[in-house]
């Protein structure tokens, strides 16, 4: 028998109160619930209903067996990517942070372009990085990427999170107005904007609300997976600020999946919900359903079949340019000594085409030159090589300014 959302149980049973009601009761005594200690605001309608209920989640035998294979194919993501030479490896690494910055922004509304974001890449460790738009995001997931990350355990730190993330991101009006969130009520739009609901200007209420979220996001007692989506959920449906709720809460996230599971897997959550906008909105609106009683089992069983599900296309992605990079490596070595500046060049190109194709199309030539002494080669033996490769046609040159070298190897 399948299991049902409460709403579905409602229409089933032709909206019969003691059927509804026992069905819940069944739920909340159930011997494995998680009870959350979070109220979510609940939609009724247009508006919101009078009275909350607390989010709880029922372990189903699938939640438990798709939060196995995601930590089953982090692992081999790991393991993949420890193969790649550091080079290749980073290269791929900043690669998913450049689209991770392009969807979380787009799933914003905004249109930030390619070369726009990778000005920000570059330009997220210089000093004038907060003068750049989308630069600061870029420095706050490149914390991630250092496994620097931000301790969450008071007001202060989430509030904190919110000023580094969206510099210049967020209309002057839109900011926060209250010590630390927003002060007024707020409207939610839906993503077609044709049906809105207003959130109370009770910023008391707010801190509340999160420092039970702060309490429950160090409950050790629950599946890291669980904890993790459940939270997610919990912030985006109070939206403690008028602007910028599911970028931060999508920041949020994404350090929490780095720590558990593997940074490629963090960098890929925005992408998995721009893949899936239909299935994560439909998953939100479940949890602020007040016909579903706050139940959050369905949002985590989506959220996880996202995740699983942009975790094997990068597991294939990855295995296809691994294979690549060593059959393809082995031509090069069958003709050039390893100790070669040519071997160097062709090797660098090689790594540059498989795994930094993307945001920002891959190495440059100062790029190249600029990394030659860490190889014990001089920049100007790399220059000559870069040239006498482009005369005998094995490299090929597709920008002069800057200049850009391609390696292709069919």
């Amino acid at each position: 028998m399948a299991y049902k959302t409460l709403k579905t149980v409602a229409y089933e049973a032709h909206n019969d109160i003691k059927t509804i009601q026992a069905e819940y009761d069944r739920r909340q005594q159930n011997y494995g619930v998680f009870k959350t200690g979070l109220f979510p605001y609940l939609k009724k309608g247009r508006t919101l209903a009078e009275d909350s209920r607390e989010i709880f989640l029922i372990p189903l035998r699938e939640i438990a067996i798709s939060s196995e294979r995601i930590e089953y194919n982090s692992a081999e993501i790991k393991s993949l990517m420890a193969q790649l030479p550091t080079q290749a490896r980073q290269l791929y690494i900043d690669n998913k942070l450049a689209l991770e910055l392009l969807k979380t922004n787009q799933l914003a509304g905004l249109k930030p372009s390619r070369p726009e974001v990778a000005i920000a890449m570059e330009q997220a460790d210089t000093k004038s990085f907060q003068q750049i738009r989308f630069a600061p995001m870029a420095r706050m997931y490149r914390r991630l990427v250092r496994k620097d990350y931000q301790r969450i355990e008071s007001l202060v730190d989430i509030r904190k999170i919110y000023d580094q993330l969206l510099v210049g991101l967020i209309d002057s009006q839109q900011l926060p107005d209250g010590a630390f969130f927003r002060a007024g009520q707020t409207t939610v739009l839906d993503k077609n904007r044709d049906s809105a609901y207003e959130l109370p200007a009770d910023e008391n209420g707010l801190e509340n609300r999160l420092q039970h979220w702060l309490q429950f996001i160090s409950n050790k007692n629950i599946p890291f997976m669980i904890k993790g989506l459940l939270a997610h959920a919990y912030f985006i449906n109070i939206r403690p600020f008028y602007d910028g709720n599911l970028r931060t809460a999508r920041y949020i996230l994404t350090s929490y999946l780095a720590r558990k599971l593997d940074i490629i897997t963090a960098l890929s959550l925005a992408s998995a919900i721009s893949d899936n906008q239909e299935k994560f909105q439909k998953a939100l609106s479940a949890v602020d359903d007040y016909r579903n009683y706050a139940e959050g089992s369905f949002f985590v069983l989506d959220m996880l079949s996202m995740i699983e599900e942009k975790q094997q296309q990068l597991l294939e992605e990855l295995s296809a340019s691994c294979q690549a990079f060593q059959l393809k490596n082995e031509k090069i070595r069958q003709q050039h000594a390893t100790a070669e500046t040519d071997y160097y060049v062709l090797n660098t190109l090689l790594q540059s085409g498989l795994f930094a194709a993307g945001i920002d199309q891959g190495l440059l030539d100062r790029d190249i030159l600029s990394q030659a002494k860490n190889y014990g080669l001089s920049k100007r033996a790399v220059g000559l090589a870069l040239k006498d490769l482009t005369n005998r046609q094995l490299i090929q040159l597709v920008k002069k300014n800057p200049m850009q070298h391609v390696f292709e190897m069919n």
